[in-house]
């Protein structure tokens, strides 16, 4: 039996909270990084991580049919939204990326613990 910790739109609003309280603009929902980003996660889960995220960016058009020029995943397993937000400013690579002013758009999934935040401009 599975648990649900946290829930993608729990990720999605801790990222806003944090990226308002250092003075970044909040990142807006975009249905286009939303398409099929459960298999994203469940690649994730499987302990895949970053491998095969631009294959899946690719394999997905997220670039040509919706015309994103940079998209970024994070990744985590946490007990809850504020644990992996926390993990992420804390780690300076991650924190860059989850600070960065660039990011417009985002879209976010989590599920038993295990949460994928996606972002990008076009």
């Amino acid at each position: 039996m599975w648990s649900q910790s946290y829930t993608g739109n729990d990720l999605f609003n801790a990222v806003n909270t944090h990226r308002k309280s250092v003075g970044v603009p909040e990142v807006k929902l975009s249905k286009e990084l939303c398409d099929n980003l459960i298999s994203r996660w469940k690649v994730v889960k499987e302990g895949k991580q970053h491998e095969g995220f631009k294959g899946w960016v690719k394999q997905e058009g997220i670039q040509t049919k919706y015309g994103y020029k940079k998209i970024v995943e994070l990744y985590i397993k946490a007990s809850t939204s504020l644990e992996a937000i926390n993990f992420w400013s804390g780690s300076l690579e991650n924190k860059i990326q989850l600070e960065n002013p660039e990011w417009i758009d985002g879209y976010t999934y989590a599920n038993e613990g295990i949460g994928v935040v996606v972002m990008g401009y076009k």
